[in-house]
């Protein structure tokens, strides 16, 4: 038996679409969205069943069960926190992100803005006109 999804119990009924379909032996067809699941109990003899139950309450239903599904969802649950950092980040993603119809496009997140650059015309001219002068005494 190869198992190719494993679907936690706070999600199966996500997938479950509803419709079933039963046989006279006992099993049981169920729709997902993935497709169709088997359930039902195996078929074994009666001195081949075994039947125990052991209950032993300690602590409250609830706080063991939020336990069990903490230690299951274990490095699967999102962070709760965000720093103003992805905050901000968050919100340049969502303002630079297009759809040219095609592609999705997203400007760079950590360019801010054009930067203020120095007038610098005069001190270009300059280079200019000494450049010009070399290149007609060369000639």
């Amino acid at each position: 038996l190869t198992i190719d999804v494993l679907i936690g119990v706070d999600h199966y009924y996500d997938f479950v679409t509803g419709c079933m379909k039963r046989n006279a032996t006992g099993s049981i067809a169920l729709e997902t969205l993935l497709g169709w699941i088997i359930c039902g109990k195996p078929h074994s003899s009666p001195s081949e069943e075994a039947r125990v139950l052991l209950t032993k309450v300690k602590e409250p239903t609830d706080a063991a069960l939020r336990k069990f599904w903490e230690i299951e969802a274990m490095g699967i649950t999102p962070e709760d926190y965000v720093t103003p950092e992805d905050t901000r980040m968050m919100e340049r993603f969502e303002k630079s992100l297009s759809f040219n119809g095609e592609r999705y496009q997203v400007g760079l997140l950590w360019s801010e803005g054009q930067p203020d650059l120095p007038v610098n015309v005069k001190q270009a001219m300059r280079r200019l006109t000494t450049v010009e002068r070399r290149l007609a005494q060369s000639d």
